[in-house]
């Protein structure tokens, strides 16, 4: 009877280690995603500085995306080094150690300029405080924070990035003058069984284009970053294999936009 329950308890362990893992791979996956939408804000900006409509603007708002940019970078250092050396008997000076961290990054990004500062004052409160380093118990859990905190830096980084540029906007300010189609996927091979993941947005995670996002003949709801999440085990022959995308949305002149996309990807032997 015992032997059936401590199989029955490793079952479920198992199960539920590769549901966390699982969780880890879609939230690295996310982390990346807004890097690269937030990279593409960044080079956006920088070529603005060329274009005689945007210039004057774009070399006041440059230099803050820039400074954010480098407070993003040593942030990432610095996490990474506090999960590298944190240890199981002092995992309480670990935390109060992250929460610094973070907290000076917070401050710090608020502090490059007052418009940003004003703006984005309380959006960013909760996501990396005290509470959500409750389940921080064991070093055995480090990956999972060190994800969960890292995409709150890159939410954070991508929010004011995006704001810098947006303030180069001709005319009406915080109005999107540039709209691109954005779409990710974890790999392009796969065996069967295997899943697929696909994210897909417009813009800057902007509300206001009002995107309607269709994978797979299955309209996805958008989350509360702006862009859809796709998963799919992979089934069927050996190949290549297709997987269509429709993005409809709405430019800032009112004009609705449709495009669409395939998702190409390969089951191996």
């Amino acid at each position: 009877m015992s032997i059936c329950y401590l199989f029955f308890l490793s079952s479920c362990s198992q199960k539920k280690d590769d549901k966390s893992n699982q969780a880890d791979q879609s939230l690295s996956l996310s982390t990346r995603i807004i890097e690269n939408y937030t990279t593409q804000e960044y080079d956006n900006l920088k070529s603005k500085m060329f274009d005689p409509t945007t210039s004057d603007r774009a070399k006041m708002w440059y230099p803050n995306a820039e400074l954010i940019k480098n407070l993003t970078t040593d942030t990432y250092l610095s996490v990474d080094s506090c999960f590298k050396f944190c240890k199981e008997d002092n995992l309480e000076k670990s935390k109060s150690l992250l929460l610094k961290i973070i907290g000076k990054y917070k401050d710090s990004v608020l502090q490059v300029n007052p418009e940003i500062a004003q703006s984005f004052k309380t959006e960013f409160t909760s996501l990396v405080d005290s509470t959500s380093l409750n389940g921080f118990t064991t070093a055995k859990v480090n990956a999972e924070f060190k994800n969960k905190i890292h995409n709150s830096i890159s939410i954070i980084a991508n929010r004011t990035i995006s704001y810098c540029n947006l303030m180069t906007s001709p005319g009406c300010i915080l109005r999107y003058e540039k709209f691109s189609v954005l779409i990710g996927q974890n790999s392009r091979h796969f065996k069967a069984g295997e899943k697929i993941e696909i994210t897909a947005g417009v813009g800057s995670f902007s509300s206001a284009s009002q995107p309607t996002i269709n994978i797979d003949n299955e309209t996805i709801s958008i989350n509360d970053l702006g862009y859809a999440e796709f998963k799919k085990v992979i089934k069927g022959d050996t190949g290549r294999h297709i997987i269509p995308l429709t993005i409809s949305y709405y430019s800032p002149d009112g004009t609705k936009k449709t495009t669409q996309h395939e998702i190409e990807y390969f089951i191996d032997n």
